[in-house]
């Protein structure tokens, strides 16, 4: 899936100058939807995002932790289970198991990751970025 640069809004409770890796865009509603369901008052961020080969997943329930998303990738057949592995053996460390999904991605040529969203703005593209991208309002 080749794309161009994508408008996409991201919504919390924080003052952003800086997204970190594997934080979600989506839609403004998905956005909106995901503030309501957790109950927080915030700010929503437009944002351009600079993805033009991102690997497509299903959308799961539950956190969204790079290992599960590693389980994800499995899945879709984008990785093997030896490299499904490389990042589910930091289950519960996310400084160790983040770095090791970006990096095995990134090998792979992905810039981000995709997915039709089943729970906010339901049937709606979301994406993850894999790298650290400045917060555009």
């Amino acid at each position: 899936m080749r794309i161009s640069e994508i408008t996409a809004f991201h919504g919390t409770d924080t003052n952003i100058t800086r997204f970190r890796p594997l934080t979600h865009f989506g839609s403004e509603t998905a956005a909106r939807d995901r503030m309501a369901y957790k109950k927080i008052k915030g700010q929503i961020y437009q944002v351009k995002l600079d993805i033009k080969n991102p690997a497509v997943i299903k959308d799961f329930a539950g956190v969204h932790s790079p290992t599960q998303f590693a389980f994800a990738l499995k899945n879709a057949k984008i990785i093997s289970q030896d490299e499904m592995m490389s990042v589910t053996r930091f289950t519960g460390n996310n400084e160790k198991s983040a770095p090791a999904l970006i990096e095995l991605l990134q090998s792979k040529g992905y810039d981000g990751l995709a997915y039709k969203n089943r729970y906010e703005d339901r049937g709606h593209i979301s994406y993850v970025i894999l790298k650290i991208g400045r917060a555009h309002v």
